[in-house]
Formats: C-alpha cells, structure tokens, sequence
C-alpha cells in the first residue's frame, strides 16, 4: 500500500476545488532516478462520490479506467 511505499501526499483547497501533490519515491517502486528523456507507465484515477449509494464520478487521466488489468493503457510520463 501507499505506507510501505512511503507516499506523500498534500491536499491544498483552492478557489477552483483543490490541489493534490504527491511524492513517491521511485526506490520503493523499484524504479531507478528519473533519467532525462526516460518515461514510465502512468494513471491518475480520481473518484468523487457522496456516500456509498451516490452515483460515482470519475476522472481519468490517459485511459479507460481499466490500465489495473491491461498496463498496455496507461500514460507515459516523461522526464525532463
């Protein structure tokens, strides 16, 4: 899970909804320092919801929702 990867996370409330920023350390992922140039498979999933009966929204980045059992769908981030 996101603790034994050591995620951080930060949420800010702005005047357009909010703000998500995320620190994943690579070494936890098995992934080497970014390399300039070098991209890696990559998905943003964000589900809003109003309790477990309400009809959920969710907002994708770069596929369908399905990337989980098909990784051939998610985004390639490159590196700078």
């Amino acid at each position: 899970g996101l603790k034994k990867l050591q995620v951080k996370s930060e949420i800010k409330i702005t005047k357009e909804g909010y703000t998500v920023t995320l620190k994943i350390p690579f070494e936890k992922m098995g992934i080497s320092l970014p390399v300039e140039g070098k991209c890696i498979g990559f998905e943003i999933l964000v589900d809003n919801a109003n309790g477990a009966s309400a009809d959920a929204v969710q907002l994708r980045w770069n596929s369908l929702g399905k990337a989980h059992k098909n990784r051939g769908q998610f985004g390639l981030v490159y590196f700078k």
